[in-house]
């Protein structure tokens, strides 16, 4: 920095050189640090791909990333119909996805079901730790609705603090982790859940 240059932080800022947030940075940290993504071509799933993860994780020739926008991803799909085979990725990444699915159930299922034995799904979700339970109302059904009630015009929910027996399955151990404090701001809403696939 030049004499006089102010460096300042705002949440949520954009990455002047990749264009990341900082949600995505932070699971670039995780993911680089504690895990062995990057290690080894491990078969990966990515949904809703941030195109600065993205654009790292590609050169691995066993990932694939979806959406339901085809040009947001290689490959267009239903997160509530995954045309895989049991049992095929080693990890799965879903940040700020699950939130907008209307049939959430069904999409926890299908990702459970794609995942190896051993394998991680790695979940990011906004969340709002001042409700004890998940927000979640059928009327809110238009986009002003849901802008009013969650904050987000196509948010289906918005999470409370019940989120993580929201993601209970037998075929699951769920662990949240707070990668923030690791590096000295701990924010509860930005917790990252591991779910890995019973052996």
């Amino acid at each position: 920095m030049k004499k006089g240059n102010v460096l300042v932080c705002i949440e949520n800022a954009v990455c002047p050189h990749c264009g990341s947030l900082e949600r995505s940075r932070l699971l670039k940290l995780f993911l680089e640090n504690e895990t062995k993504i990057f290690n080894d071509n491990p078969k990966i799933l990515h949904f809703a791909p941030e195109d600065s993860l993205k654009n790292i994780l590609k050169a691995n020739p066993n990932y694939q990333d979806v959406d339901l926008n085809p040009n947001l991803a290689s490959l267009q799909m239903d997160i509530t119909d995954l045309k895989f085979s049991d049992n095929t990725f080693d990890f799965i990444i879903c940040a700020h996805v699950l939130g907008h699915i209307p049939d959430e159930k069904k999409a926890l299922s299908e990702m459970y079901r794609v995942l190896k034995s051993g394998g991680k799904l790695f979940l990011l979700s906004l969340m709002n730790l001042n409700s004890e339970e998940t927000l979640e109302n059928f009327e809110n059904n238009t986009p002003e609705k849901k802008l009013k009630a969650y904050g987000e015009f196509d948010l289906q929910r918005l999470y409370g603090l019940d989120f993580e027996n929201r993601l209970q399955s037998k075929q699951v151990v769920i662990k949240k982790i707070d990668y923030r404090k690791n590096f000295g701001k701990a924010e509860r809403e930005k917790c990252l859940w591991v779910m890995e696939k019973e052996k």
